[in-house]
């Protein structure tokens, strides 16, 4: 969900009343009112992010976290599970799910230098400008603990499916949240500005939890509806 599309602002470009609509609609417990198209789809998505977690346990900050969904599975694993996001409505929703969620902006994050082990980041970039993305991945990298792992998940506007969803969206009148392009070498390479190596990278197709890890080939132009990038800190976890 929205965490502040601007850097020293608050307007959200208008993805925040559609998330609101969206959350009347179906409810915080429902991920359709996150924007995904079907729970099953949306399950499928989060065991794929899920199973990039490492196996020790620690502190996880998912960034735009929405009602909290996608990370909430990680405390039965002994995790320290947080999340932040620019919308109330979201954070009161994260809460209501038992997720301890702040509300902040994502280009100011109010956490210290080097806390997280893990930080998600999903589905939020295609709602950044350019420069955005640059500043996000900075902050990201900052609160980020010595050998953290970051995981971004975000759409693919070239895919072929992906265009027929909105045009079947739009047939609907389903509200539609402000979308950006961001083509996957565009972020590797800020990424990489902001001090961070890539772990893992391709396109997904998350009906079938699939990482398609050559971008280029057949399959990923076809169903690579998203990009998926494990990013981590140098240093060491202690």
């Amino acid at each position: 969900m929205n965490s502040d599309t601007r850097q020293d602002e608050a307007p959200d470009g208008g993805a925040d009343g559609v998330y609101d609509t969206w959350s009347s609609r179906y409810g915080v417990d429902d991920p359709r009112a996150s924007g995904y198209v079907s729970p099953f789809w949306f399950r499928q998505e989060r065991r794929l992010i899920l199973d990039l977690v490492g196996p020790r346990p620690g502190r996880v900050l998912d960034v735009a976290c929405g009602f909290g969904l996608v990370t909430l599975p990680l405390a039965a694993r002994a995790f320290e599970v947080f999340g932040v996001d620019y919308n109330a409505l979201a954070c009161r929703g994260a809460a209501r799910n038992g997720l301890r969620a702040v509300r902040g902006n994502a280009f100011a994050l109010p956490f210290p230098d080097d806390t997280f082990e893990t930080i998600t980041c999903i589905e939020f970039l295609q709602q950044c400008e350019r420069e955005q993305v640059a500043a996000l991945l900075g902050e990201l990298a900052r609160i980020a603990a010595p050998g953290g792992r970051l995981i971004l998940v975000w759409r693919n506007h070239r895919a072929p499916l992906h265009r027929l969803a909105l045009r079947i969206s739009d047939a609907l009148g389903r509200p539609r949240v402000p979308l950006n392009e961001h083509p996957f070498e565009n972020v590797a390479a800020m990424a990489q500005r902001a001090g961070l190596g890539i772990e893992k990278a391709g396109a997904i197709f998350p009906p079938f939890r699939q990482l398609f890890e050559d971008r280029r080939g057949v399959a990923a132009g076809v169903l690579g509806t998203g990009f998926l990038v494990v990013l981590r800190k140098a240093g060491e976890i202690p």
